[in-house]
């Protein structure tokens, strides 16, 4: 039996280029030109998955979505769009949409395997490929492999400055400032091993012993280039402790304690006491990290959304005059969450408004 798609596209030549394909590979497509016909569809007819674009007249994709989930809470969705923004690809997570296409297709199979893979997986699987797509774009590595090649061709010149300076100051002892160059040169050494041993560990995708004491030392250190934390925010180690290693993916433990590290230093942008605190300890079977600020707070309704994809008490980004201004897109938390499901961690917040919040991980070892 050939499986039955709603395909609500307002472009005609995209209605018929998708439309025949899917129809050449077995399945039964129904095709309408805006979200209000699609509804009338749905209201009549059984479908195994509903095909959309986003912009259409009378009602849009995203509308279409959220109305159809009322009649059919389990029908799977996919989009396919010429493009969209990252508050529509939220909305999509919110709504279950199962995975998000951009046209045009390069390779039309793409669109095949993912419909045909939307419609024989059960609804609780939806959206899950789409969700763990989103959160590796959401949290791209912040050093990379561009740098870390960037890192070592700085460094081989700086090298041989470092070697000459030092052969001229056993020549010629006598003049000044040789010895300053050589600190400098060597302090920026230091900071270009630095960026490429991050580099290399973000590349890395194997699970290796993490060391949560080590780790966080050296993300400290990629924070001081916040300027903002640098010369603004008090940090107060209370109790760093070194703490049993437990298996994981380095940068993905990295991105977890710098997004709440982030959090915090947005929590306390512009309150009088900037202060920071961060304990290590552990206990039975578990590694605890405790982040705590003394920001403004949230409030007893927002602290129960804190993970819900597309929520923040933080404007969006092209609301904000400045990039130094607190902003997001309401996502850091939500995947937070995801990936500390990835390793049975724990999460809880603690929050009082005007007296600031307390972040508790627990990992088990």
């Amino acid at each position: 039996m050939a499986y039955k798609i709603l395909y609500a596209e307002d472009d005609p030549l995209s209605r018929e280029k998708y439309g025949d394909y899917l129809t050449q590979a077995g399945a039964e497509v129904i095709t309408a030109k805006n979200g209000q016909e699609a509804l009338e569809l749905l209201k009549n007819e059984k479908f195994d998955l509903l095909l959309t674009g986003l912009t259409m007249p009378v009602i849009d994709g995203m509308e279409l979505i959220s109305r159809s989930r009322k009649s059919s809470p389990d029908l799977p969705v996919v989009i396919l769009s010429g493009g969209g923004t990252v508050s529509e690809a939220v909305e999509a997570v919110n709504l279950h949409v199962f995975q998000y296409l951009v046209k045009p297709l390069k390779d039309l199979e793409v669109l095949k395997n993912t419909v045909f893979e939307a419609i024989e997986h059960n609804s609780t699987m939806q959206c899950s490929l789409f969700r763990q797509v989103l959160k590796d774009v959401y949290f791209i590595p912040r050093i990379g492999p561009l740098t870390v090649g960037m890192a070592h061709n700085i460094k081989s010149p700086l090298t041989g400055v470092m070697g000459y300076s030092q052969l001229l100051k056993m020549k010629n002892p006598d003049i000044e400032g040789l010895d300053v160059i050589i600190e400098q040169a060597n302090i920026v050494s230091g900071l270009l091993s630095m960026v490429g041993d991050k580099g290399q560990s973000e590349i890395n995708f194997a699970k290796t012993p993490i060391d949560l004491f080590e780790l966080i030392k050296i993300e400290l250190k990629f924070l001081d280039f916040n300027l903002f934390f640098r010369h603004q925010v008090d940090t107060k180690i209370i109790e760093l402790k070194a703490v049993p290693s437990f298996p994981g993916i380095y940068h993905q433990i990295a991105k977890v304690f710098h997004h709440l590290m982030q959090n915090a230093a947005d929590a306390v942008f512009e309150t009088q006491k900037k202060q920071i605190s961060i304990v290590t300890d552990s206990f039975d079977d578990t590694v605890r990290l405790i982040i705590t600020d003394t920001g403004v707070g949230i409030s007893p309704k927002d602290l129960v959304r804190v993970f819900e994809p597309g929520f923040s008490t933080k404007p969006l980004p092209y609301d904000v005059e400045d990039y130094e201004t607190p902003h997001g897109y309401g996502l850091g938390l939500y995947f937070v969450k995801e990936i500390l499901n990835d390793y049975n961690a724990e999460i809880e917040i603690e929050s009082e408004v005007g007296v600031g919040t307390k972040v508790t991980v627990e990992f088990p070892i």
